[in-house]
């Protein structure tokens, strides 16, 4: 009989120890998968926290070119046509790349023919510059609207009536393009080409404009 109660004595007693290590088993699991969960979240949200960091950081140092005359998107006001006064829009650039020489600026469209056209071709403009007034005179050198023509800013002037997008491009380069000794034979086409191979970055702007029927007939 005593046999049989120390036995049963026993039984509880490794009972009762495999319960409790069972516990603390299950305790101390517990504990290194919540630290672990809580590692692996604190890491996901750091990487979360850095990719976003430098997507803001990327983000505001990146070459960008403004316009007075409209956001990205908008609309040419007439005033910058051959319907309004002919001047050229106010333009300004910001974050350009280190090494930058000097700029360029060039307003282009493609019209219904598929052809580039350049309406505006600027060049020369100092490494200092940030921004061109409205109408701009005595900042960089003015190229042609085609070879041996005037070198002057070709407003648009679209004989269709479709709307057409006009992209104003700014460029930093690290040189000075070689181009041809006759001022009046540097066209858009010849100074693209010049800029192949020098451009560290460039900016674009692009604005719509649709002349109505009645200004087409009148010009």
């Amino acid at each position: 009989m005593d046999n049989t109660k120390d036995k049963e004595e026993k039984v509880f007693v490794v009972t009762r120890k495999m319960v409790w290590v069972t516990a603390t088993i299950t305790v101390l699991l517990i504990a290194v998968l919540a630290t672990t969960w809580y590692l692996v979240t604190k890491n996901i949200n750091k990487s979360n926290e850095s990719a976003s960091s430098s997507e803001n950081s990327s983000a505001s140092t990146d070459f960008t070119l403004t316009s007075d005359a409209g956001s990205d998107g908008g609309t040419l006001p007439t005033e910058y046509t051959c319907d309004g006064s002919s001047v050229t829009p106010a333009l300004s650039w910001s974050n350009a790349p280190s090494g930058t020489k000097e700029f360029a600026v060039m307003m282009t469209t493609i019209p219904v023919d598929g052809v580039m056209k350049w309406s505006w071709v600027l060049y020369d403009i100092p490494s200092s510059t940030k921004s061109l007034v409205k109408g701009i005179t005595g900042v960089g050198t003015l190229g042609a609207y085609k070879a041996s023509s005037a070198q002057v800013y070709h407003p648009p002037c679209s004989q269709g009536s479709g709307l057409n997008k006009y992209t104003f491009t700014v460029y930093a380069l690290s040189g000075k393009p070689v181009l041809p000794t006759n001022k009046a034979d540097v066209t858009g086409e010849v100074l693209t080409k010049a800029l192949s191979g020098i451009t560290l970055k460039s900016a674009t702007l692009n604005l719509y404009h649709q002349r109505s029927q009645e200004q087409i007939d009148n010009k």
